[in-house]
């Protein structure tokens, strides 16, 4: 039976913002929730099919896009995506109060399940 499991904010934000902020977890993060294997092609078909249902059991999730334009100013200002991409994150964590990680229900649980 599948279980809910924990993946660090930058997998749900990749969903939510559609934004690629952390590709090995997104891809698990997308497979759990559509539990099935999800391919690397299918990643922002499968990533806007899952945004309502992500948002539905995390709707604090949703203040980070109104943080996306921060994001594109830093990283036209940077010489190195990973830095930007982690302080961005760090700073719309504190921003929002959002935890560094959350635990999502697999794919075939109702949403909300312990």
């Amino acid at each position: 039976m599948p279980t809910a499991k924990a993946f660090p904010l930058s997998a749900l934000l990749s969903v939510v913002t559609g934004r690629l902020l952390a590709l090995g977890e997104l891809v698990d993060l997308e497979a759990h929730l559509a539990g099935r294997p999800v391919q690397l092609a299918e990643l922002a078909t499968t990533a806007r099919a899952l945004r309502p249902r992500l948002l539905a059991l995390f709707p604090e999730l949703a203040e980070a896009q109104t943080h996306l334009p921060d994001l594109d100013r830093r990283l036209a200002a940077a010489g190195r995506r990973a830095p930007v991409v982690a302080a961005w994150l760090a700073d719309v964590a504190r921003s929002c109060a959002l935890p560094p990680s959350y635990r999502v229900p697999a794919g075939g649980e109702p949403p909300n399940t312990p």
